[in-house]
């Protein structure tokens, strides 16, 4: 039997989801415990069984086959990092406001699965001592400031993504909905020019971008900052430093890389 046939109960996206849900778990349990060893051998095998099962059945659209490749792959570098090679207790410390390191050895159970939560799901290590160089610093605000910032930015996004793809699908069916058909003609000629094409390609790819960093944060900032619920770093205004620099700082392609890019893939995140 190969591995491309190898019969699995759920697909590649069900197994990646219930990998993230074990490695928390297995964070959570006793250090050293032979419960902790088994639920992590259990974890592991649903990390290779992600590799190894269907895609979803929706899945035939490349783009929903890449994220969710792009994705497992990901993962599979923070488990590495933050449960295989490392004892995440001893390792890796959320930094208290008074400069002071956190022992999660020390937590009960229920902060310590928000510790585990927020351990394998941030990126870019704020409010902790493996944090990456080069991040924005977040502007000193108020709380409803910051939640009303947020929501502009989320609302400003979809309508982005929205009026992106509408104008791409309008492009390309030759603008059915103009009329009459002068000014349709006139339309289609200036949307055809191939200037305007780059402008819309670079435009759509920018909005992507943003999109794909800000889907995830924009909302759970709003949230836990907002409801004061979710691990304990979440619920503070600082730890949600904006997801890119300035673009007036990226006046070379090193101080992009260093100063305009997220930091969103650095440290195996």
């Amino acid at each position: 039997m190969t591995a491309t046939n190898f019969p699995t109960a759920f697909d590649a996206t069900q197994y990646t989801a219930l990998s993230f849900l074990l490695a928390i778990i297995t964070i959570t349990l006793p250090k050293g415990s032979l419960l902790r060893r088994g639920v992590l051998t259990l974890q592991i095998l649903c990390v290779s069984q992600a590799y190894l099962a269907h895609a979803p059945t929706e899945a035939y659209n490349t783009a929903v086959t890449y994220t969710t490749g792009l994705l497992l792959g990901n993962l599979t570098a923070r488990y590495a990092d933050r449960l295989y090679l490392h004892v995440p207790e001893e390792q890796f410390h959320r930094i208290n406001q008074d400069g002071t390191k956190e022992h999660a050895t020390n937590l009960p159970w229920n902060q310590k699965l928000w510790w585990a939560t927020e351990l394998l799901g941030i990126t870019r290590g704020v409010g902790w001592d493996w944090r990456v160089t080069g991040i924005p610093k977040a502007r000193a605000q108020t709380r409803s400031r910051f939640l009303t910032v947020q929501s502009v930015k989320y609302i400003i996004m979809y309508t982005a993504l929205y009026f992106a793809g509408r104008i791409a699908e309008a492009i390309r069916m030759g603008w059915p909905s103009v009329e009459p058909a002068p000014l349709r003609e006139t339309v289609i000629a200036l949307t055809s020019n191939s200037v305007f094409l780059h402008l819309l390609i670079v435009a759509g790819y920018a909005i992507a971008i943003y999109s794909h960093f800000g889907v995830m944060t924009l909302p759970l900032s709003l949230v836990c900052v907002g409801l004061q619920i979710g691990p304990r770093g979440w619920q503070e205004m600082e730890n949600w430093p904006p997801n890119f620099g300035s673009l007036g700082a990226a006046y070379s392609i090193r101080r992009f890389w260093g100063h305009a890019d997220p930091r969103q893939l650095h440290d195996t995140g």
